[in-house]
């Protein structure tokens, strides 16, 4: 897979960009990625990763867990795991 595209809220765009700056695998995707977003309406943008090297591919379980990763730590922070206070 030599391109990945990931589109999604803007809401959730912009954890998976913080998730970028602040994990460790999101930012070794920064490293080896060159990484755009494109804004498509009001509501929507599109991730697309490339590889810096032509040669290498993108791992598409290491996106996977990326994902598992946003999903738990950055998209469900307002939620109370052990019930009401």
């Amino acid at each position: 897979m030599k391109t990945l595209k990931y589109t999604t809220s803007n809401e959730e765009m912009q954890k998976i960009k913080d998730a970028l700056k602040t994990n460790s695998m999101g930012i070794g995707f920064s490293i080896l990625f060159d990484i755009t977003i494109e804004k498509k309406d009001q509501h929507n943008s599109t991730l697309i990763l490339t590889p810096n090297d032509p040669e290498k591919e993108i791992n598409p379980i290491e996106f996977f867990a990326f994902g598992i990763i946003v999903g738990r730590d950055y998209l469900k922070k307002n939620i109370i795991i052990f019930g009401p206070k």
